[in-house]
């Protein structure tokens, strides 16, 4: 079952006396309830048109949602192409910064595994500045190491970064009494490049 975070903000953000909005909320998430992703697509999509031929006032704030949900099936069932193109058509109906940072991080993930390391690190790194802008550093911290990937495999030279500081990384890691292997190794090397980047964006970035 995936629960976006955009579904649940939106559906207790605006709660209330409007009852077709809710009424649509309410849709979406049974829908990104359901117990496979086929059925899930099927269902965000046939919501996807009602939302579409309604005349209510937040039906951008609606599509946004609803075509990040589907983004997030299409992934997962390798449609990457596809994903990558809801993903975006999810931008072009984006009503707030918060939607927007949650959109771009789905993004910024499936283009990763599409093999768009480039766009993806831009996407990745767009959501994690929202993030930080907006006080969410619990979110912005947990994209750390995507982006480092990202930026890692789509640049050799951000490699020879990591592999650089491979021997302080171990020296760190051992002398807190860590069982140090590469793979720990990389990833704390790509969780550095992807920190010392945010921070040219955002100087004073607790992260």
């Amino acid at each position: 079952m995936h629960f976006d975070y955009v579904v649940e903000a939106r559906r207790f953000a605006l709660r209330g006396p409007n009852n077709e909005l809710n009424k649509y909320l309410a849709m979406i998430e049974d829908a990104s309830s359901s117990p496979t992703p086929e059925v899930a697509l099927a269902k965000l999509q046939a919501v996807r048109d009602l939302i579409a031929n309604s005349s209510l006032p937040e039906r951008d704030m609606l599509l946004a949602i609803v075509y990040n949900q589907m983004g997030f099936y299409l992934k997962r069932l390798g449609r990457y192409r596809e994903s990558v193109d809801t993903y975006n058509l999810a931008l072009r109906h984006v009503q707030s910064l918060g939607d927007e940072a949650f959109i771009r991080k789905g993004l910024g993930k499936v283009l990763y595994l599409a093999g768009n390391f480039q766009e993806a690190a831009n996407n990745l790194l767009t959501s994690i500045v929202i993030f930080l802008r907006l006080g969410n550093t619990d979110e912005a911290t947990t994209l750390l190491l995507h982006l480092g990937h990202s930026m890692a495999d789509g640049d050799p030279e951000n490699q020879r970064l990591s592999a650089a500081n491979i021997r302080n990384y171990t020296k760190t890691l051992s002398g807190k009494g860590e069982v140090v292997g590469p793979d720990m190794v990389y990833e704390h090397g790509c969780i550095d490049i992807a920190r010392r980047e945010v921070r040219r964006h955002v100087p004073n970035a607790n992260i």
